[in-house]
């Protein structure tokens, strides 16, 4: 797990509304992820969210795992970025995380090959992210930014790290 040790730091950057954009170099599938989101003072259009798409990448487009907030309803989701202007999220409406400070929020995730821990101001949410059919599990490694619903989302500063799985090796019986 040479990415066990790696770390991994981005921010600021400007995600188009409808669109993505890649985090150079962050790769794994065991990772520990914190990014930090402006969330203007004036609210944002009530269908917009914003996040964060893990093990994107080697035929797992319309799987990739996406973990994301929408400003409106102070609610994170968690389901599969399908497009680059497409998420379609579970919003947990009894998951009502506060803001991280004065116009921010904050999404600290951990991604374990197939298992997703969510975090954000007190709200917790897991899930299972499994691969598409066919998808390259080795390949599936990329991470990603997403914006989409009438504004663009503004990354504040993300910090990554390697971790070692919790899976060790697969003995077959």
């Amino acid at each position: 797990y040479p990415e066990a040790e790696q770390h991994w730091s981005f921010g600021p950057t400007t995600v188009p509304d409808g669109g993505t954009a890649p985090l150079p170099g962050l790769k794994g599938d065991a990772l520990e992820v914190v990014a930090t989101f402006s969330v203007p003072p004036g609210g944002l259009p009530a269908n917009s969210s914003f996040g964060v798409a893990l093990r994107v990448g080697g035929g797992n487009a319309a799987a990739a795992p996406a973990v994301g907030y929408r400003p409106s309803t102070r609610t994170i989701g968690v389901g599969k970025l399908q497009s680059a202007s497409s998420a379609v999220l579970s919003w947990g409406s009894d998951l009502t995380p506060q803001p991280s400070g004065p116009g921010t929020v904050q999404l600290r995730i951990f991604l374990d090959r197939s298992v997703l821990e969510v975090y954000s101001g007190g709200a917790a949410f897991t899930a299972r992210c499994n691969l598409a059919a066919g998808a390259d599990a080795a390949a599936a490694t990329g991470v990603l930014l997403w914006a989409e619903g009438g504004a663009d989302a503004r990354l504040l500063s993300l910090e990554a790290w390697g971790m070692k799985s919790m899976w060790g090796k697969v003995l077959h019986v």
